[in-house]
């Protein structure tokens, strides 16, 4: 969104708000008819401003009330469960606050604090002193060093089977994948190949029912760890080899020229890769990522720190 073309006045308090509302002229026809723009430039038809049944005064993006100014002083901020850069960016002009977005989290700077959003439905409520109602503890999470070394232990016997194979193989052919899908048709394949595995990105939030998402990814985690400790258990190598081809295809790249799974990008190489690369490293910091993901209370300490400061932790990732 391009903020200085659309002209969006910044709105400090009610008073502003309700005088812009009055003074604004509505569409007069078409599909906004009756609609109020919110910036002088009435071509960005997707901003707006309207008032509710009680005076309420709403600052609206793509039809979403993301700022409402009530008469009482208070001011409430939400994304609207869309924490996009669209949004970040409309509440930063419009309004006297600051926004940033840190590894996966927003905040709101109201004064010379930042407030984190619980998540990208639930908003900030500002009370007429400038003090933010309820707000949330932010937390640091550090990793617990004998904690991870600990978790690691539990699975070193598939860890030392992928690191023996990942030492000695540059990839994993996708001939290898049908036959260990048949074998798993019921749990691990999906249309006649493997279901990859897949890792939480920070930078992509979920805008819908993101804890149900969260949860379907660590169940078929859980599943994944749960074969590799039958396959411990009863040092069952087809079971081993299975998992190692399953933990390939999520963690490495496919090189369609190669026909393989691969460590490196097969954009940025040519068909005929001279060097051979292992493939040991890359799974196993993809195994690692697993773990961390499972056993978070375990392997991480947390840290809580003061309401409205601003902290950048990698580590949250496992937490969203």
């Amino acid at each position: 969104m391009q903020v200085s073309s659309a002209c969006i006045p910044k709105i400090m308090n009610y008073a502003e708000a309700l005088e812009h509302f009055n003074q604004v002229m509505p569409y007069r026809s078409g599909s906004q008819k009756g609609i109020k723009p919110l910036g002088s430039n009435r071509r960005y038809k997707y901003l707006s401003i309207a008032k509710g049944q009680n005076d309420e005064i709403y600052l609206q993006f793509v039809k979403s009330n993301i700022v409402t100014f009530h008469s009482d002083g208070y001011i409430v901020v939400s994304l609207c469960k869309w924490d996009t850069v669209g949004t970040r960016q409309f509440v930063a002009a419009a309004t006297p606050f600051g926004v940033t977005h840190e590894r996966g989290q927003t905040y709101l700077r109201i004064g010379d604090k930042w407030y984190a959003f619980a998540d990208s439905d639930t908003p900030i409520i500002v009370q007429p002193d400038g003090t933010v109602r309820d707000p949330i503890h932010e937390s640091i999470y550090r990793l617990n060093a004998k904690a991870i070394k600990s978790k690691r232990a539990e699975y070193s016997g598939f860890i030392e089977y992928v690191k023996n194979m990942g030492n000695v193989l540059v990839g994993i052919k996708d001939t290898e994948i049908a036959p260990v899908a048949e074998r798993h048709r019921s749990t691990f394949a999906e249309f006649n190949t493997l279901r990859e595995i897949r890792l939480r990105r920070m930078e992509l939030p979920y805008p819908f029912g993101g804890e149900r998402k969260r949860e379907g990814f660590l169940k078929y985690m859980n599943l994944f760890l749960s074969h590799v400790k039958k396959a411990q258990e009863t040092e069952d190598l087809q079971g081993y080899y299975d998992m190692f081809v399953l933990l390939g295809a999520s963690s490495l790249n496919y090189s369609p020229s190669l026909n393989s799974f691969i460590k490196s990008n097969p954009w940025r190489y040519p068909s005929d890769i001279s060097d051979d690369v292992e493939i040991g490293s890359r799974m196993l910091e993809f195994f690692d990522e697993i773990i961390k993901h499972i056993h978070r209370e375990e392997v991480f300490d947390k840290i809580v720190v003061p309401v409205g400061k601003k902290v950048s932790n990698h580590n949250r990732k496992y937490f969203k």
